[in-house]
């Protein structure tokens, strides 16, 4: 912290240490002015980031005024609240009540008082963290769940309000957990197994060229959230751990599933064998999306009947399967395209060649 100040007015922000989300927060601040005179002075604030010392926003109040003695400010008080800010790295939100950037940030406050020489009467600055409302979720595997397949695919939802931030990624770590260690414990602790950066999807699956996990072991999983290099929401360590196989089990031949992702543009075809296999993020928890299919393989566009075509949806990531043979009309090497159509109208779709098994 550093603290600059003059003798006659004395300012003590009073930002929450944890919890910190939106801008009014910033504005609960206690004045003491020793001067013996009212003063009238406006509350200016720089905001910068404590990681890269970049400029993130400026805020202006409007005039106010300081009587004698000590003055407890709400913004409320200080309304209307001018917010300025260019900066690309941040998705800033300028309305007054609206969420902060999340980081490590400095906030610098100034009392200009508002005379003919506009003269900082009064400065100080503090560190403080914007979190978050919250961390990614994990879905898949569930804790302490026991899989059948030793390559799995590692699913999560991503940090709210997803709108906060312009560059999300993630970080899957993956770690063994040795005697009574917690998932916690073994993901802090012990040399990882698997640490992948720069995911920027909310799914990975376990690399085959990595070795096979071991059915007598228990493993610990968690997500770590970046906004570029920032880190902005770490999830809970989850454990897991690989069955081991009967030996009187009937061993089945199965094919490996590729779910292809929904795109704002329909993007390279996909291959349909008999089934599609998609994936879609439903980040603004809407229950149902509607489907439509349309035949693209001549010069106009054909639309096909689904038969049902309201599609179920959970907050975060959805695999869906469509079961294509049995839609009349479908044509084995034909290219279509299906389009998903969410309640809030947004449009998003998947183009692919259809061949029968």
């Amino acid at each position: 912290m550093a603290v600059t100040a003059k003798a006659q007015v004395q300012l003590t922000p009073q930002i929450p240490p944890q919890g910190l989300t939106v801008k009014s927060q910033l504005w609960n601040i206690s004045v003491i002015n020793t001067s013996g005179n009212d003063i009238t002075a406006k509350l200016q604030l720089t905001v910068t980031d404590q990681t890269n010392k970049q400029r993130v926003f400026t805020a202006i109040t409007r005039n106010f005024n300081m009587p004698k003695g000590v003055k407890q400010l709400r913004s409320s008080d200080l309304l209307p609240i001018d917010y300025t800010g260019s900066n690309t790295l941040y998705n800033i939100d300028m309305s007054p009540n609206g969420f902060l950037p999340v980081g490590n940030f400095v906030f610098c406050y100034s009392i200009i008082e508002q005379n003919a020489s506009k003269e900082m009467v009064s400065e100080e600055c503090v560190e403080a963290q914007v979190e978050a409302l919250a961390p990614p979720m994990l879905i898949s595997p569930s804790d302490h769940e026991q899989l059948e397949i030793p390559s799995p695919l590692f699913v999560w939802s991503p940090p709210t309000p997803r709108n906060l931030f312009t560059n999300l990624q993630y970080e899957l770590r993956v770690a063994e957990v040795m005697g009574t260690q917690s998932a916690g414990d073994a993901i802090q602790q012990n040399i990882p197994l698997l640490v992948q950066q720069n995911i920027f999807t909310t799914n990975f699956q376990y690399p085959l060229s990595l070795p096979k996990l071991d059915t007598s072991k228990l493993y610990a999983w968690q997500i770590v959230a970046k906004n570029s290099v920032a880190a902005v929401g770490t999830s809970e360590a989850w454990l897991f751990r690989i069955k081991k196989a009967s030996p009187d089990s009937i061993k089945l031949k199965t094919k490996a599933v590729y779910f292809t992702r929904l795109g704002r543009e329909p993007g390279t075809p996909a291959i349909a064998n008999g089934s599609l296999y998609f994936a879609y993020l439903n980040e603004t928890n809407t229950n149902t999306a509607m489907l439509r299919l349309f035949d693209v393989t001549g010069s106009k566009m054909n639309e096909l009947h689904v038969e049902n075509p309201d599609q179920p949806l959970r907050f975060g990531e959805n695999f869906i399967t469509l079961d294509l043979k049995g839609i009349s009309g479908i044509v084995r090497d034909h290219y279509y395209l299906l389009e998903l159509v969410n309640q809030i109208n947004e449009h998003w779709y998947i183009k692919f060649q259809y061949k029968t098994k």
